[in-house]
């Protein structure tokens, strides 16, 4: 009688590999959903991005309405204040205006600091947020595709790890079959001498 201990050991080693290869292909399924999670976060931190330029732009806008109107108020102010007849018995008010236009300009000096710090930071900050979007969206990518890739590897092979066993068990299946025509052969040619 043949000794079949190869075969199942190699049959055992082939399923345990299987095995291997489909926990393999789990933590791999695992991952590539984390990865997608991630792009997916990584997209909502864009659109959070957008929001907050679209923000300082009001803002930029809102401070260049102020400058703006600043300036009228202080030419208006510096024309009423040249058209007055007799400026000695308008001295108080002169003074008055003065210091009101000192303040005015104050406010319009900060007002420009305000819109300058406001226009270096949104173009560093835009800038360094799409490149860092830019660059991480393309790693996920090129992972993303990198675990696809594996996937598709796993699934073929395993495919051929369960034709190899399909054809395995077909061997071992007619190998007894014709195991069994011959004993029985065997059995009859010797009943038939016995009876002789």
């Amino acid at each position: 009688m043949a000794d079949f201990a190869p075969l199942r050991k190699e049959l055992q080693s082939r399923i345990e590999e299987r095995n291997a290869l489909r926990a393999e292909y789990k933590q791999l399924t695992k991952k590539l959903a984390k990865r997608v999670a991630q792009a997916d976060t990584l997209q909502g931190c864009c659109a959070n991005v957008k929001q907050a330029v679209r923000e300082i732009d009001y803002k930029r806008q809102k401070q260049r309405e102020i400058v703006e109107a600043l300036q009228k108020q202080l030419g208006e102010q510096t024309g009423e204040l040249k058209s007055f007849g007799d400026l000695k018995s308008l001295e108080p008010t002169c003074a008055h205006l003065e210091e009101e236009n000192e303040r005015l300009k104050e406010k319009l000096e900060d007002a420009h600091k305000i819109n300058q710090a406001l226009n270096q930071g949104l173009i560093k900050n835009k800038d360094d947020l799409l490149t860092n979007y830019h660059d991480e969206t393309c790693k996920i990518k090129a992972e993303i595709q990198g675990l696809r890739d594996a996937q598709h590897a796993l699934i073929k092979e395993n495919l051929k790890l369960k034709e190899s066993i399909r054809r395995r068990s077909m061997v071992e299946e007619s190998n007894i079959r014709n195991r069994r025509v011959k004993t029985n052969y065997t059995q009859k040619k010797r009943s038939k001498r016995n009876f002789w």
